[in-house]
């Protein structure tokens, strides 16, 4: 502290940070398309054929025209996969694709893209990728917005129809990862994007709605790429332990195919869903994947209430039927290993009806639970990270046991935590005792919390571990 040598009164300005901006509810969805289909889709996209202004004011928009091929039509089989012999034998055009005007503030751009009748479609984006791949997840905030990027899409896979339930049940904001693959490398394509996306804080959900598109109209179909895919998924929420899977239930499975898939997965952060759900409009009878829906189902519940309601016993909106119509009979042995089942009710509507987690752990049974831990470290990952670099010292202590009751009482406030108070809620430990000289010479700040959920309410008790490699969180 600065010395004060003269009797008065002196100010000191102490400026902080605000703590970041935490978003729950914001799913990633990966998609799978051929790479082949994609060398042919990018290969057309030709370098802009002329760049001119709209009109002779000279004040509207610079508009490049730039030509595209239609994807080939989806290919049902394995069979059926070959590339048609003439590519120009698909519809065809170009789009126009536009920035802002010089002096508008809202520089979105506009793609128009003109069809070989001239007909026109037009959506508003924040960002458009010139390739389907990109390196990064591309962010919408609205359907028309990913319409406009990844429409032509459509016909290969259940992406599109994961996004827009997500938007039709309340969602606001996702992300969407593509990948590439060829007939050898799904499970590969899918272990190398989750390890891409593994610095990626954007999101908490992920998503795999295409895994199961090519092989569901085969009969005895071999679901053990999907189950490994699944299976990595599983292992990468639970190594980063800020994100949480939302898997889909195998397509037109009966209960015991679906109890076998169940045996078959195990992880902390992952949920499991069944059966698909028809839309209008959907592929193979209407059946789509339950995920996207579910997303934004969660996304729905996170902005109403928070990550402490159990996303269960709520519409399913965009939904006119499901694959499978369960009765309590047929769900009990489901749930029992928690098998998360769709159901459709008289004079209800069609809801989620299960909210348990993939997790062995009794302490993570509920959906809600583990999220609610999982959002609390995405919190103390994104805004206590300083601490590494400080002097591990009883202040250093004291700071972090202050910000987390600070955090700790909000959560309590908002009913994310049984009790009438802190003491019964939760506690934050941060002393000597967590952090032995053996631990504090490797730079290494421990800090012990428990926090009662509301549901099972009861304590579980779990370590948050600052250190040089960044901020993790084991169950104590």
């Amino acid at each position: 502290m600065q010395p004060y040598l003269t009797p008065g009164v002196h100010i000191k300005h102490i400026v902080t940070e605000p703590a970041r901006v935490l978003r729950t509810g914001v799913p990633l969805f990966v998609g799978f398309v051929r790479k082949e289909y994609l060398d042919l889709y990018n290969a057309q996209q030709a370098e802009p054929e002329e760049q001119y202004i709209v009109d002779s004011q000279r004040t509207s928009f610079i508009t490049r025209k730039r030509a595209y091929q239609a994807l080939p039509q989806r290919p049902y089989t394995a069979a059926q996969r070959s590339l048609p012999t003439d590519p120009t034998s698909q519809s065809s055009g170009f789009y126009m694709t536009s920035t802002g005007k010089s002096n508008d503030d809202d520089r979105a751009r506009v793609r128009q893209s003109y069809g070989a009748r001239g007909q026109a479609n037009v959506g508003t984006q924040e960002t458009a990728p010139e390739q389907i791949l990109s390196e990064k997840p591309q962010r919408f905030t609205v359907w028309p917005q990913f319409q406009a990027t990844y429409g032509a899409l459509q016909a290969y896979g259940f992406l599109s129809y994961a996004v827009r339930g997500f938007f039709e049940n309340g969602g606001r904001l996702c992300y969407v990862q593509m990948i590439g693959y060829n007939d050898d490398s799904p499970l590969n394509a899918v272990q190398d994007v989750l390890q891409k996306l593994e610095p990626d804080d954007e999101f908490d959900l992920v998503c795999l709605p295409d895994i199961f598109w090519s092989p569901t109209d085969q009969p005895n179909n071999d679901w053990s790429t999907q189950l490994d895919m699944q299976n990595a998924l599983l292992r990468h929420c639970d190594q980063m332990g800020d994100r949480f899977a939302l898997l889909d239930g195998l397509p037109r499975a009966d209960d015991e195919a679906i109890k076998s898939q169940r045996a078959q997965l195990s992880g902390d952060n992952g949920a499991l869903y069944h059966p698909w759900v028809r839309v209008v409009d959907g592929p193979l009878g209407g059946l789509v994947p339950p995920c996207g829906h579910v997303a934004g189902v969660i996304a729905r519940t996170d902005l109403s209430i928070g990550v402490h309601r159990a996303p269960a016993n709520q519409d399913l909106l965009g939904v006119v039927d499901l694959a499978v119509n369960l009765d309590d009979e047929r769900q009990g042995p489901l749930n029992e290993v928690h098998v998360n089942c769709l159901r459709a009710f008289p004079r209800r509507g069609i809801r989620v009806w299960g909210a348990r987690t993939l997790s062995p752990s009794p302490l993570w049974t509920y959906i809600n639970v583990r999220r609610i831990f999982l959002t609390a470290g995405r919190w103390i990952e994104r805004n206590m990270t300083n601490v590494v670099f400080e002097p591990n010292n009883p202040e250093l202590w004291g700071e972090i046991v202050r910000d987390l009751t600070v955090y700790f009482t909000q959560l309590l406030e908002q009913g994310a935590l049984a009790g009438r108070g802190s003491g019964e809620a939760f506690y934050v430990k941060c002393d000597a005792e967590t952090n032995p000289p053996a631990l504090r010479e490797q730079g290494i700040v421990v800090t012990e919390i428990g926090l009662a959920a509301t549901v099972p309410a009861e304590f579980i008790v779990v370590r948050i571990i600052h250190g040089p490699a960044g901020v993790r969180i084991e169950t104590g």
